[in-house]
């Protein structure tokens, strides 16, 4: 039995791979893995091949641009996919084929092929898609070759497509179940130092613009759109906030088609007016990235010439970015992939035999591989075919010495573990699930900490006054009372500690009087009633009454949040004095106390009164 791989798409791309198994009485098995840009499989098969199943990971059109056309052709093979990504691409590609005429979408949907256990391709092959993070629905796929009878050999390889070490919208990240060693690991090897960073400043930015009151337009491709929805309900949920999310055209189908029941998002799919899905306080997310197309330039074009309104652009590619405009305007870059670290310690902990590079340049694949000396390396961009495995060996790249070789593969042997063979039935082997997780945002990429800290509503609570005596026999009192800035803060000859008690009375006070007032007016309209006073006069007395009644329901409304602003928290200490050194101490829980009754980033200011400790 021999193994080879030929890169599909070296220069546009380098995404695609076509995996042959080829067996001694010259049968051959060819799998296409993804199918982006320029693919043509009439170059690299001949007139008696064919091409025995597709398998696409995930449903971004750089991964699936070419299946119009090789399904315009006489290619006539089952296209595999997972689950979700089977139900999204049935959704997302007569919507792209409207933009960049994608054809053949008859012929698509026939071929789609939903798998999510150990399927058998052939006699000897068989495959099992994996959950891989990257973008809702991503799969890997784990390819079971046995050359049992031959040379007792179980060949396993793992093409991840585009991957992630973490979880995405509630689907799992890239993870090889137990007991299976991986012998060739075909590896996309694009990575992003910024993504958690890009993304915890996204939500953040869109959180702030939206519970400010805002109304805030969330350009993105659909998937990404369906990832931030999900994130923000979520949080908004846990942080206890009011935060309409709505989901409109294709990030609302999908929304939808994958079954998401996430706190306060709305899926819009079609909307016949604006003012349906654009609302002050509300996060509207639509697509695509670039608002000149789609609904979301229907949207833009509302909210555009708005200062009061905020648009935030999420990108994964060259989109141009928005300026210029009078709404607030915000860019992140959102490209979902694991950093080098990441991939480096994935590749390490399953130390295949081969590591294909995929997905990137040749002299990052360099700068990547230098980090291996334990296994063989591919990062050649041309299109030959390169056999992996033949007849039981593993077969060394051509640049590479044969005693070269064989110190690869005496490391690579000391440091795995004994690879057994999986000679067991496939339904015996170890499968993987694709229900979607539970929450877990921070294992997501989000700070739900720091996010907490800042816009989870707090209720503040009282505080309690305590005496304590001085050295000096008299008492020190701290008031802290909340600011509006610095044109409402009071200066020190202004600031006046009062008394719990005398605060008490004079509250009473300033209702017992708004009741007095409140009294007089409803016996000015007694008197009223009870007179005969012509037509005009009772209309021009019953406007004087009405403007007094809202001035009084004015100052009612004005008055719990007077009371609060004027009413200083109190707490005394003792007075230390050493030198020119001057020091309050305080009791432990009444600062405990105290502080709890703030929110977060309010500002206090803080006056000193001594107080005689004889009263």
């Amino acid at each position: 039995m021999e193994i080879s791989f030929q890169h599909m798409n070296p220069s546009t791309g380098h995404d695609s791979t076509l995996l042959t198994v080829s067996q001694r009485n010259d049968e051959s098995s060819r799998y296409l893995i993804d199918a982006g840009d320029s693919v043509s499989p009439d170059a690299f098969i001949g007139p008696d091949e064919s091409i025995d199943g597709i398998f696409l990971t995930h449903a971004h059109n750089d991964h699936y641009s070419s299946l119009g056309k090789i399904y315009s052709s006489s290619i006539d093979a089952p296209l595999y996919t997972s689950p979700p990504t089977a139900t999204i691409l049935e959704q997302v590609y007569s919507e792209a084929d409207q933009y960049q005429n994608l054809g053949a979408i008859d012929a698509i949907t026939e071929a789609l092929t939903s798998i999510e256990t150990w399927t058998r391709l052939s006699q000897d092959i068989s495959v099992l898609p994996v959950p891989a993070g990257h973008t809702p629905g991503a799969t890997a796929f784990l390819f079971r070759i046995d050359d049992l009878e031959n040379n007792d050999e179980t060949v396993t390889i793992l093409a991840t497509g585009d991957f992630t070490t973490r979880p995405v919208a509630g689907y799992s990240d890239l993870v090889i179940p137990d007991s299976i060693d991986v012998d060739i690991m075909i590896a996309n090897a694009t990575t992003s130092e910024t993504f958690q960073d890009n993304l915890s400043g996204a939500v953040e930015t869109i959180l702030e613009r939206g519970l400010s009151g805002a109304t805030t337009l969330v350009a993105s491709g659909a998937l990404t759109g369906v990832h931030i929805a999900y994130i923000l309900g979520q949080l908004a949920d846990h942080l206890g906030r009011s935060l309409p999310i709505h989901l409109v055209g294709q990030a609302a189908k999908l929304y939808t088609a994958l079954d998401y029941e996430v706190p306060a998002v709305t899926a819009h799919a079609h909307f016949d007016h604006t003012d349906e899905v654009l609302d002050p306080g509300a996060v509207t997310i639509g697509g695509p990235e670039d608002p000149s197309q789609g609904s979301i330039r229907r949207l833009f074009g509302v909210i555009k010439e708005n200062p009061d309104a905020a648009f935030v652009q999420l990108s994964t590619s060259d989109s141009e970015i928005v300026d210029g405009v009078a709404c607030a305007t915000h860019h992140f870059e959102l490209s979902n992939h694991p950093t080098e670290q990441q991939f480096l310690d994935f590749v390490d902990e399953h130390l295949p035999r081969h590591l294909v590079f995929k997905h990137v340049g040749i002299e990052s694949s360099k700068s990547l591989g230098s980090s291996f000396e334990n296994l063989f390396r591919w990062g050649n961009d041309d299109m030959n075919a390169h056999i992996l495995y033949d007849d039981g060996t593993w077969a060394a790249p051509p640049w590479v010495s044969e005693s070269g070789a064989n110190r690869i593969r005496q490391r690579n042997y000391q440091e795995s573990d004994i690879r057994i063979p999986l000679d067991r039935p496939i339904n015996e082997l170890p499968s993987v699930s694709w229900d979607r997780q539970s929450v877990a945002l921070e294992a997501e990429g989000i700070d739900v900490v720091s996010l907490t800290e800042k816009f989870e509503t707090t209720q503040p609570q009282q505080s309690t006054q305590q005496n304590t005596a001085t050295s000096d026999g008299g008492k020190a009192s701290v008031s802290a009372t909340p600011t509006n800035g610095e044109e409402n803060q009071r200066t020190d000859d202004e600031s006046v500690m009062v008394d719990a008690d005398q605060q008490s009375q004079i509250n009473s006070e300033l209702q017992m009087e708004v009741v007095d007032r409140l009294e007089a007016i409803e016996s000015t309209l007694d008197n009223l009633v009870a007179t005969s006073a012509t037509e005009g006069t009772v209309e021009t007395r019953f406007e004087s009454i009405e403007a007094r009644l809202e001035d009084v329901e004015t100052t009612l409304e004005d008055l719990p949040e007077q009371i609060e602003r004027d009413e200083p928290e109190t707490m005394t200490g003792t007075v230390i004095r050493q030198n020119d050194l001057i020091l309050l101490r305080f009791d432990s829980d009444e600062i405990d106390a105290i502080d709890q009754s703030f929110a977060h980033d309010e500002q206090i200011e803080i006056s000193i009164q001594s107080i005689d400790a004889t009263h």
